[in-house]
């Protein structure tokens, strides 16, 4: 019976600390990204839609580079609505349309926030 009950406080140990590294990670890797696209929608309405696509690209590639952990951990909804505003920024990039491109990624910004926020550890996340 001891054996037991030091083996399950083991096991919820294990997962607290790979919640916790999760959680850590998902902030360390979307919050960048997050902010890379607000910056590029910013610079796009300044009216330097080149520097704010080299800008929104860069995001993307660090979006991309962390899709696979994402995927593994995160609601895949979500994670779709990100690609599509990654094709639609594209686009509006490769259309040289500015207040479309900001637009674009202001909203990226907030959804890849919102996965960041989502795997926070706010009383919300609990219930």
């Amino acid at each position: 019976m001891e054996k037991r009950f030091w083996l399950g406080v083991g096991v919820l140990a294990a997962l607290l600390a790979v919640s916790i590294a999760v959680t850590a990670a998902m902030k360390a890797i979307h919050e960048p990204a997050a902010e890379g696209f607000a910056e590029a929608a910013r610079i796009a309405l300044e009216g330097d839609l080149p520097a704010a696509a080299a800008r929104g690209r860069q995001a993307r590639q660090r979006w991309q580079a962390s899709r696979s952990f994402t995927a593994s951990v995160a609601d895949h909804g979500p994670m779709d609505t990100v690609e599509d505003l990654l094709a639609e920024m594209e686009v509006f990039a490769e259309a040289e349309d500015p207040e479309h491109f900001a637009a674009a990624c202001a909203r990226l910004a907030a959804a890849v926030k919102a996965m960041s926020d989502a795997h926070s550890p706010a009383w919300w996340n609990f219930l």
